[in-house]
């Protein structure tokens, strides 16, 4: 078993416990708003460690305060992270990007567990979570895009997209892709959108 890694008590933020860990380790987050540097980007780095936190999605959130004018996401997965790099309990608000509002996958393939995605917006594809030639796996998750004309979720590339036991509700698409993207979609809930799974190529 690796080391546990405590924030905030013994790191500032996220990022800084994430950077100080190996693989296998545990960053573990106490309840509470975390906002600012080191609290919204995340990045993995391509780790192979959870990062989740204690008292679950209710009692802890990342304000990713992210704008047109200054674009902020949760957590960004671009260094080829694989199903042993977990992100597990957030809610994730107020993200806004061109890609994944509140994640972006580009050639990775972590799993997100027990999160809940609020008020997150993009200005091309994936409000709350986009890939592109990436493995992710979603469980036990709960997507509210209201007030998004995008995609909740946008596979693009030669991507594959398993999410089970989650909830899209309040928005335009859940879940959206293009080209080579496949889907395993398994005791999910969609209510109140315009649409509920999509595929598309060009």
């Amino acid at each position: 078993t690796g080391n546990t890694f405590l924030v905030p008590d013994d790191y500032n933020t996220i990022q800084s416990a994430i950077d100080a860990a190996n693989e296998g380790d545990i960053v573990l987050v106490g309840p509470g708003e975390y906002s600012g540097y080191g609290n919204r980007d995340i990045n993995f780095q391509g780790k192979a460690i959870t990062v989740r936190s204690s008292h679950g999605q209710f009692h802890t959130t990342i304000l990713c305060e992210g704008s047109a004018g200054d674009p902020h996401s949760g957590f960004i997965f671009n260094s080829g992270e694989g199903h042993a790099s977990v992100v597990s309990g957030f809610q994730i608000r107020n993200g806004y990007n061109q890609f994944g509002g509140a994640v972006l996958c580009q050639d990775a393939s972590p799993v997100i567990e027990d999160c809940s995605f609020v008020n997150n917006f993009c200005t091309t594809h994936g409000c709350v979570i986009y890939l592109n030639n990436s493995n992710l796996v979603v469980n036990k998750c709960i997507f509210d895009t209201e007030g998004c004309q995008r995609s909740a979720v946008f596979a693009d590339g030669d991507s594959r997209l398993c999410v089970y036991n989650s909830e899209f509700k309040n928005g335009s698409i859940a879940i959206n892709g293009y080209r080579d993207s496949t889907y395993q979609i398994f005791n999910c809930l969609f209510y109140d959108l315009e649409s509920g799974i999509r595929a598309e190529s060009y």
